[in-house]
């Protein structure tokens, strides 16, 4: 924000729980915080009567509560954000503008493109059972209006999930699917980590024998190991050279302090 911000001093007894990043809010601030860094998250379930008694009644706004409820049937999110922030002075008419025209631009995307974006910030933020039960949801209505490699998204992101909480196994199945709808070789690459992770030797070495594809994408990733862990003791052997004449100079430095105290 480009200018100061007078607070309101009421704060909520009871607190409002915002769904969509799992979290309490107790003050018009943090609604007004949320609404404007949360645009990609925001649809109509936002803009409901729950919210407008929270205002008025543990925020004592009865003003702004009462002018969001009379337009509610009719409102649009835009015109619902917009009168919460102005009617706050938490942005100035710039930010104003272009947060009416990112909402507009948003606004005919696909339900599906937007619950992606919902789950997508809850595995940004660590919230990985929340995130999968989104990415479940959108699985359960596929109807392939939006193609392959927009689902081999949705199992790769439930994959990078299920690896972060270290059930490799449900990783390796996600990103197996992933790979198979979307055909990245990035995402073959994840499964074959995947199943390393949970296999004994013995089992991921027939896993990649019993394929051409999966032996040449294995035999890569270990040459891009290779050259990584190179490059790394590398660059840690010339951190080490670059300290020596730095080591040698405090030497003379403290060489030089104890001669001066004799």
């Amino acid at each position: 924000m480009g200018c100061f911000i007078l607070c309101h001093e009421k704060k909520a007894n009871k607190p409002y729980y915002l769904e969509d990043i799992h979290l309490n809010i107790y003050t018009i601030e943090e609604l007004c915080f949320y609404l404007c860094n949360n645009l990609f998250l925001l649809n109509k379930s936002i803009m409901n009567k729950k919210l407008c008694t929270w205002i008025d009644e543990e925020l004592d706004m009865g003003y702004l509560a009462s002018s969001l409820t009379a337009a509610l049937p009719s409102m649009t999110l835009s015109r619902f954000v917009i009168t919460i922030l102005q009617t706050i002075g938490f942005c100035d008419d710039e930010e104003l503008d272009e947060i009416s025209h990112t909402l507009q631009s948003l606004k005919d995307q696909p339900e599906e493109e937007q619950r992606k974006r919902k789950a997508d910030n809850l595995l940004k933020n660590g919230k990985y059972e929340a995130a999968n039960r989104e990415y479940e949801r959108i699985l359960k209505s596929k109807d392939n209006k939006l193609g392959n490699d927009f689902y081999g998204r949705i199992h790769h992101n439930m994959g990078v999930s299920y690896a972060r909480q270290f059930l490799f196994q449900e990783a390796s199945e996600e990103f197996l699917t992933a790979y198979q709808l979307a055909g990245k070789e990035e995402m073959l690459k994840e499964y074959l980590c995947a199943c390393n992770m949970y296999m004994s030797e013995d089992e991921f070495r027939e896993l990649i024998g019993d394929s051409a594809v999966y032996d040449n994408v294995a035999m890569r990733m270990r040459n891009e190991f290779n050259e990584q862990d190179r490059q790394y003791r590398f660059f840690q052997e010339q951190k080490q050279h670059s300290y020596q004449p730095v080591r040698k100079k405090v030497e003379e430095i403290k060489e030089e302090y104890r001669k001066s105290l004799l």
